[in-house]
């Protein structure tokens, strides 16, 4: 039997990184693999290239899908565009293939096991294709299992629960403190502010569904792009209140047809949206969905909003606030107290949210973080993070002292 090592899958499929809805090279490593062991194997699945591999048992029972995503993510480097496997798509792939081999080698089980390989998962657009292409009408299955790796836990660790508020970790906490390095535009380095102000964000795909059609004849298809171009003109005229902070950022966009004839039925742009309060978040989601709606419908398209990630804006205690500024006083000195700084979002705040009893506080720790949190090149002074350790310790004794 064809035997795999996963770390090698893995580090071949890193080297062929292919964008959402273009994964072709990725699809064809796939679909060898698969029939290499045996496996019934269809492609194309989806419209584009989605892989789905089909393992029977030796006796009937339920059917379980088991689903891995394909594509990778957009970057510009010394001002070429590429593509990397920066989210581990291609770890997700190789460890699909390295069960889908040990299932294959004995089918020593009840039921039918179905392997998905899904393409722009990025876009949140690959499992709708998918779905619209006839997936769960093609295989049926009664079961979905999917994974993702998760660089916030430790190393070795699976969680089959990320929210570890359902775990009811926190159902008898009093108080919640965090930190987070800051970079040296938020807080200099060697100071503390006593609160990072998190905004509320939101992460959201819109989906348009038009109707392809041969360029020549555009009057019969519904062309997804000019529907995608509107509705994000109708986006950037969303009027809230000015006084707060707010913004609605477009950072992706896929639609492509397969040819440079044709118009194309299907788009997707997402955004990354940010709002100073959780009322004034729900305000700008509604409006976006309104504008979806109504842009789509002028063109006779539909449009799908699809929240992808959700944190909700920073929810403090005053008088723990306050403590904690006494904290870094203390520890750090007077001086060494910065003001209040802005920090994106954090799902942090989630604690607070569901349980509002909870005094929670969130301070940051100056290391001269530069160029910036996210940038491929930060650095920051370690010798710094004591700081930081100081103030937790000083606050934790304050209570149990």
């Amino acid at each position: 039997m064809t035997i795999y090592d996963p770390t090698a899958l893995r580090r071949e499929l890193h080297e062929m990184p292919e964008l959402a809805l273009h994964e072709k090279h990725t699809s064809a490593y796939v679909a060898e693999k698969l029939k290499a062991l045996g496996i019934e194997t269809h492609e194309n699945v989806g419209g584009s290239t989605g892989v789905v591999g089909i393992i029977r048992g030796t006796e009937p029972g339920p059917v379980f899908m088991l689903r891995a995503d394909m594509d990778a993510l957009p970057f510009v480097i010394d001002g070429k565009p590429c593509c990397i496997h920066a989210c581990g798509h291609d770890g997700h792939m190789a460890s699909l293939i390295g069960a889908a081999m040990i299932l294959a080698e004995s089918r020593d089980f009840n039921g039918t096991a179905h392997f998905i390989f899904q393409p722009a998962e990025e876009p949140g657009s690959g499992a709708l294709a998918m779905i619209d292409d006839g997936l769960f009408e093609k295989f049926p299955m009664d079961e979905i299992y999917g994974f993702h790796n998760e660089p916030r836990e430790r190393e070795g660790l699976i969680s089959t629960c990320p929210v570890i508020i359902k775990a009811g970790v926190i159902d008898d906490v009093d108080y919640a403190l965090g930190a987070h390095i800051r970079p040296i535009q938020d807080v200099p380095a060697g100071m503390l502010c006593a609160a990072v102000r998190h905004t509320a964000s939101t992460t959201l795909t819109i989906v348009i569904k038009g109707r392809g059609a041969h360029a020549s004849r555009p009057h019969l298809g519904i062309n997804a792009i000019d529907a995608a171009c509107a509705l994000m003109n109708g986006i950037q005229a969303i009027w809230l209140d000015p006084k707060m902070s707010w913004s609605a950022k477009a950072t992706q966009i896929h639609a492509d047809s397969g040819a440079t004839n044709t118009v194309p039925d299907l788009a997707s742009i997402t955004y990354d949206c940010r709002a100073q309060t959780n009322e004034l978040m729900d305000d700008l989601l509604a409006q976006i969905r309104r504008v979806a709606a109504g842009t789509a419908a002028a063109y006779g398209a539909e449009a799908e909003v699809i929240l992808r990630d959700q944190s909700p804006a920073c929810l403090y205690d005053d008088d723990f606030v306050a403590e904690v500024a006494d904290a870094i006083k203390e520890t750090a000195g007077p001086d060494k107290l910065a003001p209040d700084c802005g920090g994106g979002g954090e799902d942090f705040h989630n604690y607070k949210l569901a349980r509002p009893e909870i005094k929670a506080a969130y301070f940051g720790v100056g290391v001269g973080a530069t160029p910036g949190l996210h940038a491929s090149t930060m650095h920051f002074d370690d010798t710094l993070l004591p700081l930081g350790v100081a103030v937790f310790e000083n606050v934790v004794l304050r209570h149990l002292g």
